[in-house]
């Protein structure tokens, strides 16, 4: 009778531990999934990182450009300014050509 109790104590502790063993497996089982899915949040964090850095690249390159436009663009304003600092207005061109105008009549009276 003291076997079949033995026998009776190992048999649970048997289905006991296989109970164990199936959720460690279990448990394996989902840490695995659980580390496939860090992996590929972590391939599409590098593919981010990679396209991050190729448009930081690209808004340099554009810096640089809006800085060559804008010190153009202070030539330009520059260059006008001059240009209408030094122009003639309207009517002093009419009063110059009148002025012309008459010398030329009297050089030809002469």
């Amino acid at each position: 009778m003291k076997r079949s109790k033995t026998t009776k104590k190992r048999d649970e502790y048997t289905v006991v531990l296989e109970d164990i063993r199936d959720n460690f497996r279990a448990f394996g089982e989902a840490l695995q999934l659980v580390i496939d899915k860090v992996q590929q949040i972590e391939a599409l964090q590098q593919g981010t990182e990679n396209k991050l850095q190729k448009i930081e690249a690209s808004q340099h390159g554009t810096e640089t450009r809006l800085e060559k436009i804008e010190t153009s663009v202070d030539v330009i304003k520059t260059e006008v300014r001059l240009i209408r600092r030094d122009q003639v207005s309207r009517d002093e061109f009419d009063l110059l050509e009148k002025r012309v105008s008459r010398i030329e009549k009297r050089m030809s009276v002469r």
